[in-house]
């Protein structure tokens, strides 16, 4: 029972002798792990489950999979980049994933029992091809979402406004500077 009590006194009385505390960063509000977390997830999750669907031998279920699939594909760079505060970035990194699941939607309307021929190979090549797209496309888009917290620093610095007094031998005032 003494054990945690000597463990966190020890503890404190490293703190308290340290030359410098670990301190969290006030100015840094930036969400990026969260934002890159959830984003992984969105896509690592329905990846899992769309892929154990897709082994099933019922079509429906295996089309129900590929959506599965591609639908978490289509979220992961959006979620990312809006959790981050990126409007504009989840939508432009978002747009080649969700085309793909339209794409995909048009091909499984067009040809729904073509996928499982041995005789339209094509077909299967434009499905492939499709998933290639959203995975390379998400995963750029959860990269790109790793760099959020710079980018908010940028913005951050180039919208700030420096206010600062001085004082000559024979004038004085104030002097502006950043970006305006």
């Amino acid at each position: 029972m003494r054990s945690p009590v000597v463990v966190a006194l020890l503890l404190a009385a490293r703190l308290a002798t340290a030359d410098e505390v670990p301190r969290v960063d006030a100015e840094d509000d930036s969400p990026v792990m969260l934002s890159v977390g959830v984003g992984a997830a969105a896509a690592i999750i329905p990846l899992c489950i769309g892929g154990a669907l897709t082994t099933t031998s019922n079509v429906i279920e295996h089309n129900a999979g590929i959506y599965v699939l591609q639908a978490g594909l289509a979220l992961a760079p959006i979620l990312s980049h809006l959790i981050a505060g990126e409007w504009k970035r989840a939508a432009v990194f978002g747009f080649l994933p969700t085309a793909s699941v339209l794409a995909m939607i048009a091909v499984f309307y067009q040809a729904p029992r073509q996928l499982y021929d041995e005789d339209h190979v094509a077909t299967r090549l434009e499905l492939g091809g499709l998933v290639i797209l959203s995975v390379f496309s998400a995963g750029a888009g959860l990269v790109d979402s790793l760099f959020a917290g710079d980018r908010r620093k940028e913005r951050r610095i180039a919208r700030s406004l420096t206010i600062a007094p001085w004082l000559g031998t024979q004038s004085m005032g104030l002097a502006f500077g950043g970006a305006l």
